[in-house]
């Protein structure tokens, strides 16, 4: 039969899926990585002990995002956050498909009891080693990405997380991009953590987004 328990033992489960930084790539410790920073700062804020499952891929764009739900192996988690859009940006991606992908994966976890929180694309236009005008027509991709990603993740039942919004604050403090200059570093993973936590609580602590 199925088995209950009282919430105070119940570890609420985080799925992560989607790109490099979902997969954690790019620190050295495990405790480094954007997965574990979200789920530390989660714990502390529901009391709850949080447990981690990472389908996520480095490189992986959102035509991917398909064959992680199914790795997820059906309603195996209570929130689902999804990092994507960078690597679509890069490859010159198909902005209506990327969004089509995108809306399939946020409607099969939601059908599943997951809340979904939807990470949008970062402003690709911050990475230090993109020169004009490449660095130019990066950000207006990412842009337009990220706009239609949220319309897209909202209709589906999800919720947006703008990262474009930490791009300033990369472009100011070059110290939060790694050594290869393109992902983050554990600075920066703790500063993207503490923006999509803040806003991965509300479904966290109600189990669902309304």
């Amino acid at each position: 039969g199925v088995q209950t328990c009282a919430l105070p033992i119940c570890p609420l489960r985080v799925a992560f899926l989607g790109d490099s930084m979902a997969a954690g790539y790019g620190v050295e410790s495990a405790d480094e990585t954007f997965p574990a920073l979200v789920a530390l700062r989660l714990s502390a804020a529901t009391r709850r002990a949080v447990s981690v499952r990472t389908v996520a891929a480095v490189g992986a764009r959102s035509r991917d995002l398909r064959a992680q739900v199914n790795a997820l192996d059906g309603p195996s988690c209570d929130v689902a956050v999804i990092v994507v859009g960078a690597n679509d940006v890069t490859h010159h991606s198909s902005r209506v498909e990327a969004v089509r992908h995108l809306t399939l994966a946020v409607h099969r976890l939601r059908a599943g009891g997951a809340a979904v929180v939807v990470a949008t694309c970062p402003d690709v236009g911050a990475v230090p080693t993109l020169a004009e005008p490449l660095r130019s027509v990066a950000r207006r991709r990412a842009r337009q990405l990220a706009d239609a990603q949220t319309r897209a993740s909202v209709r589906a039942g999800g919720l947006a997380v703008p990262l474009a919004q930490l791009g300033p604050t990369f472009v100011r403090e070059p110290d939060l991009f790694g050594p290869d200059r393109y992902h983050p570093s554990a600075s920066g993973y703790r500063l993207a953590a503490d923006l999509v936590a803040r806003c991965v609580l509300p479904a966290a602590s109600v189990g669902r987004v309304a």
